[in-house]
């Protein structure tokens, strides 16, 4: 996913440097979710054309191919993108390449989605090149998990001893969000909400707090006694059953692209196809 600054020379939002621990340890998404998006899609629909911006190592693309047709994945880590490769060795599946800056024609997809990733993006210019790239009548979904317990805050106040510098506040609202595809020919919207639980093992909550990004805030001196204070604290909400909970609310905002563009979105699309000429 896209790196979103760097602070004491560390990039907060450097995901590549996690991407092992990314792709073994996260979760997909729940069925649901796929439902969902499919019953928004115009019938009949038998083979779609999908892009997954930010699509990290091609979790969300893999589950996309459930709705059938042709899935595409980018993201601008080069490192995400190979892992990606290395698990789903689909030929032209997966591209280097920024929300912000897509290197596809105009019109040329049918559903645009970003899973866990719209926050990491420049959101005006990655909205107008999602415009430019869907077709008319076309839908952009964000989907979004969001804790709801509080297994994540409490394993980051146990890190906090060892940040370099406090996490930076970057994502944008839902209403900003929902403001600027608005001004880029978006007409049409629908949001939803799933609450369901992740069970972790000790050895993949672990995994998965070493690939959040806060973990780029340990410096690597640290990262043996934090992982010790994340042990402890994670030891001791295992359940019963031996799983650790983390309650979650996965968000799914989508919006519809409208058949005719604004003047001012119509002329970056003309001035975008330009350049690729």
């Amino acid at each position: 996913m896209l790196a979103s600054g760097k602070k004491s020379g560390i990039s907060y939002g450097d995901f590549g440097a996690l991407a092992t621990h990314y792709e073994k340890s996260r979760f997909g998404y729940p069925s649901d979710v796929f439902s969902y998006i499919q019953s928004w899609l115009p019938l009949p629909y038998k083979s779609p054309t999908v892009l997954d911006i930010g699509c990290g190592t091609g979790i969300s693309t893999r589950q996309l191919e459930i709705l059938g047709g042709t899935v595409i994945g980018c993201d601008q880590d080069e490192r995400m993108i190979a892992l990606a490769k290395k698990t789903d060795p689909k030929t032209g599946r997966y591209h280097v390449a920024s929300a912000e800056n897509l290197p596809f024609q105009n019109r040329a997809f049918d559903l645009v989605t970003a899973f866990g990733s719209f926050h990491w993006f420049s959101p005006l210019e990655a909205t107008k090149e999602l415009s430019r790239v869907l077709k008319p009548n076309g839908w952009f979904f964000i989907v979004q998990k969001r804790d709801v317990g509080d297994f994540r805050p409490g394993c980051l106040k146990a890190l906090t001893p060892y940040f370099t510098h406090r996490d930076p506040s970057h994502a944008p609202r839902d209403d900003d969000i929902v403001g600027m595809l608005r001004d880029h020919a978006f007409t049409e919207f629908t949001h939803y909400t799933i609450e369901t639980t992740e069970y972790f093992t000790l050895t993949r909550a672990l995994s998965f707090l070493q690939s959040v990004w806060e973990w780029n805030l340990v410096q690597q001196s640290d990262h043996a006694d934090a992982l010790h204070a994340l042990e402890a604290y994670c030891g001791e909400r295992i359940g019963r059953n031996g799983f650790i909970a983390r309650p979650i609310c996965i968000v799914v905002l989508g919006a519809r692209r409208s058949k005719r563009l604004s003047p001012l979105a119509s002329l970056l699309a003309r001035s975008r196809a330009g350049s690729r000429r």
